[in-house]
């Protein structure tokens, strides 16, 4: 047992939950939510325990995921983000989405990324994403951020990489805000339903 009473009340709803986010921001699959869930919330205890616990929630997790997204609308915030996001990808635009970690990592998978696509030989001006906090938050109900740059390196290129993604993505119709200044993120404030495959 990992504990009892209370306390191992407590580490289930928190797994729980845990479990209920990843499975609804729809970027792993089952498997992989049910080990990182077991990796997050397992430390000195036995790893067996948890294990079934955590693949038991999962699976139930994905079938309401299932049932839910069956009333969905025909097109969802998400399948717009997408839409967004592939148009700016084919405009020479990196777009990522659910980058690495947080904003730091995510920076750097921008960066690696753009170079790749120039070794191939793409034409890439800037780049914009949002990471695994931000995907985090918008299954919770908040939105999500997104950073920009470009490859050159004064304000008025990174600016206009900016105010291009805002363009694109509120003609994909998303609900889109930005300052306009350098230090501030893009704001997108949508409706996060993004849809597994049904099996």
């Amino acid at each position: 047992m990992i504990m009892s009473g209370e306390g191992e009340a407590e580490v289930l709803d928190d797994l729980r939950g845990f479990i209920d986010t990843e499975v609804a921001a729809g970027f792993n699959s089952e498997s992989e939510i049910a080990v990182s869930a077991v990796e997050v919330f397992v430390d000195d205890p036995p790893r067996e325990y948890l294990t079934p616990i955590a693949q038991r929630m999962t699976h139930e997790a994905i079938l309401r995921h299932l049932e839910e997204q069956r009333n969905w609308p025909e097109v969802t915030d998400c399948d717009r983000l997408d839409a967004g996001f592939a148009e700016l990808n084919n405009r020479g635009i990196v777009a990522i989405q659910n980058a690495v970690c947080c904003q730091t990592c995510g920076a750097a998978q921008a960066h690696e990324e753009c170079n790749r696509r120039l070794d191939a030989g793409s034409r890439i001006r800037g780049y914009t994403f949002y990471h695994e906090q931000d995907t985090e938050s918008a299954a919770e109900g908040y939105g999500i951020l997104l950073s920009y740059g470009s490859r050159k390196r004064w304000t008025l290129a990174h600016l206009n990489i900016a105010r291009e993604v805002v363009r694109v993505l509120k003609s994909h119709g998303l609900n889109v805000t930005w300052s306009g200044k350098l230090n501030k993120r893009i704001v997108v404030d949508l409706k996060w339903q993004r849809r597994r495959s049904l099996p």
